[in-house]
């Protein structure tokens, strides 16, 4: 009798780990791999969506960028950051300023222009602004406007 629960109790786990590891399986984004390609050509990640191989970051270069939400739209410094995570930025913060604006401003040192025209790319909308004094702890600082429409969210548990 004792060896019936056992197995029972085994059996349950068993199956509880298995539906787990399915469910895991399920919900992971299939071929996490990069495909870069000539400068011309789109770039695809998971999911078979298309980057513009013009919008991703350098490559071998690490671009720290901030994201602050200066549209007064709840959520936007968060679907920016996934969208230029998804891109290959290095986005170290994200939050709200009080600041608030109708367009999209990228600032950057002038040296890095180049690194603003790719993420306003990868944003679809913005504008350069070179500012004078030393950005301390980032690259780049993205003040999203009421003119940035996020897009289309994947599913991501």
């Amino acid at each position: 009798m004792r060896q019936g629960r056992v197995l029972v109790v085994v059996l349950s786990v068993l199956a509880v780990i298995a539906i787990a590891g399915a469910g895991v399986w399920w919900w992971l984004p299939r071929g996490l791999s990069v495909e870069l390609a000539d400068d011309n050509a789109a770039t695809t990640v998971a999911a078979d969506v298309a980057l513009d191989s013009a919008a991703i970051a350098p490559p071998d270069t690490r671009v720290r960028v901030q994201v602050l939400n200066a549209g007064g739209v709840s959520g936007l410094a968060r679907r920016a950051t996934i969208t230029l995570r998804d891109h290959g930025y290095d986005v170290v913060e994200y939050g709200t300023t009080t600041d608030t604006g109708a367009v999209t401003r990228v600032q950057v040192a002038p040296e890095r222009r180049a690194w603003g025209e790719r993420i306003v790319r990868a944003l679809g909308s913005g504008r350069v602004e070179e500012v004078s004094e030393p950005l301390r702890y980032v690259d780049v600082v993205v003040r999203l406007g009421r003119d940035w429409t996020p897009p289309a969210e994947p599913l991501r548990p």
